[in-house]
This record gives structure tokens, C-alpha cells and sequence, in this order.
């Protein structure tokens, strides 16, 4: 497949966040994204739908168990070995700046260490996440950046998976995500970047405040069915992709738009019906 090179990557993970509850709300960047985006509804998260494990595969292309991280929803294995490169280690090792901002902590372990130049992490106000990355981006020129917003997960959790609530916490969201376009547009780069917003899980099931009940890897289709929207050079405009997306399927295309070699080590492929050439 011929690629074509974006210069910077921006990935939005809208943690929790069903499908449902996106095309239920008002979103009005998304929906910006979305003209000129190839992008699916029906996208599968890997299992265990758990935020860690699930951020693993956005990342670094692998479900969970390849990355040696088994563990429970908020822990880790140790010592942790990174056996296989995420996404960060890439963009570190061609030399491009990287910056990650994240709603959870455990987040900060997931990049193998020194991988990451800006990292960056608050629970609680997804404000003060969004903040600090514009206020990077605004300063630095990090061509890799990833930002993570719990406030979809959080308002499942509490109020129930496709509540009111959690569509207002996805609208806030939304806003989040027009506030870091606005950004990109001010150093000029809109253009050029590729932009992917997806979520890691949804959920729901028999118990609507959980992403599961009796299945202890959450994998019924209320929980592993996710949005997933890409949008920059080389992307299809207003295509609703066909084939089958996972979020594994990530990094490897971000990394081929980047013009990264993809790692033999990830499970993950290019979306390629997702692509302008193939």
C-alpha cells in the first residue's frame, strides 16, 4: 500500500463512551469530523474491556495479554518488560516529540519510560487534561499526541450506559475535542494531522453501571461494540467504513500515515477501506 504522510497524529480516546451515546447526542465537532472522515459505529474493543488493557491495544496494536498485562481492571504486572513497542516507542525512536494527557493515572505506565516527552495526568476535571495539551500544543510541536477523557466512563458508571447523563458527559467531550481542533487550527496544522477519536469500551449488560455482570471479560456486544472516526491526509471523507475495524487496528494505521514502520509484533492491520490508496 502507497502511504501518504500526515505530519502529527492526535488521538481522543473518549473513555467509555458507546456508540449509542454519541449518535444520541449533540456533538458538533464530531460531527465537523465526521464530513470529512472515513469512520464505523460497529468498531470491537479486545479483552478484556477493561480501560487499561483496552488503551494497550489502541497503542501498541496487541490485546492485553501480548503486552504481559493480565492483571485487574487498575493493576499491573511486574516488572513490567514492554515486549512489544507501542506506538509512542515508534514516533520516540524516528525522532518525532510525543505527549500524552490522561483523565486516569495508571495511564502513565502504559508508554515504555522515556518514550514520552510530555506526560501529563489529573483525574477528576477533564478541563484541566484539555488544558494543559492545548496549552502544548500551542507551545511545543509534538507530532504524536495522544489525550484520554474519563468523563463518558465515569457517568456510565454512576448514572448507567446510555443515560442522560452520559450523553451530557459526552457532549462535554465534544466540546473538549473542539477546543483541541481549535488549537491545531491556531498553529496552522488542522490539515495535516491525523486525527482519530474512538472509545476504548462501551457498556452495559445485564447490570447497566457496569461494563459487565457475570461475563468476567465483558464481552458482550453492548460493551465491545465502539465508535471509531479518522480524519487527515490520506483518509476517505464521509465514508462509513465496511470492513471490520478493532481498536487494535489503531496504531498501525496511524503508524503507516506517519510513515512509521509497522512493528511483525502487532496483531493489529491498517484499515485500509479507511484509506484514499491501498
Amino acid at each position: 500500500m502507497e502511504s501518504i504522510t500526515a505530519k502529527r497524529a492526535l488521538i481522543v480516546g473518549l473513555d467509555g463512551a458507546p456508540p449509542e451515546a454519541v449518535q444520541m447526542t449533540a456533538t458538533p465537532h464530531i460531527d465537523r469530523l465526521l464530513r470529512y472522515a472515513a469512520y464505523t459505529w460497529n468498531a470491537q474493543s479486545t479483552l478484556p474491556t477493561w480501560t487499561l488493557q483496552c488503551f494497550v491495544s489502541v497503542l501498541a496494536g496487541v490485546p492485553a495479554d501480548a503486552y504481559e498485562l493480565m492483571s485487574d481492571p487498575e493493576g499491573w504486572l511486574e516488572p513490567r518488560t514492554y515486549p512489544v513497542p507501542s506506538l509512542f516507542d515508534l514516533a520516540h525512536q524516528a525522532g518525532l516529540g510525543t505527549a500524552m494527557f490522561n483523565n486516569w493515572h495508571p495511564l502513565d505506565t502504559l508508554p515504555r519510560p522515556g518514550t514520552v516527552d510530555k506526560l501529563f495526568s489529573s483525574e477528576g476535571d477533564s478541563g484541566v487534561v484539555v488544558r494543559e495539551a492545548c496549552a502544548y500544543l500551542l507551545r511545543e510541536d509534538p507530532r504524536l499526541c495522544f489525550v484520554h477523557l474519563a468523563d463518558p466512563d465515569a457517568a456510565g458508571h454512576k448514572h448507567g450506559w446510555r443515560s442522560e447523563e452520559q450523553c451530557a458527559a459526552v457532549a462535554r467531550c465534544d466540546a473538549h475535542l473542539g477546543v483541541l481542533l481549535g488549537a491545531l487550527e491556531e498553529r496552522g496544522w488542522l490539515q495535516e494531522t491525523l486525527v482519530v477519536v474512538l472509545s476504548d469500551h462501551a457498556g452495559g449488560m445485564v447490570t447497566e453501571f457496569l461494563h459487565g455482570c457475570d461475563d468476567p471479560t465483558y464481552s458482550h456486544p453492548l460493551v465491545t461494540t465502539v465508535p471509531w472516526i479518522c480524519c487527515g491526509p490520506g483518509v476517505k471523507k464521509g465514508h462509513e467504513i465496511g470492513a471490520e475495524v478493532s481498536i487494535c487496528d489503531t496504531a498501525p494505521t496511524a503508524a503507516l500515515l506517519l510513515g512509521l514502520k509497522i512493528p511483525e509484533s502487532w496483531q493489529g492491520r491498517v484499515v485500509s477501506d479507511a484509506l484514499t490508496t491501498q
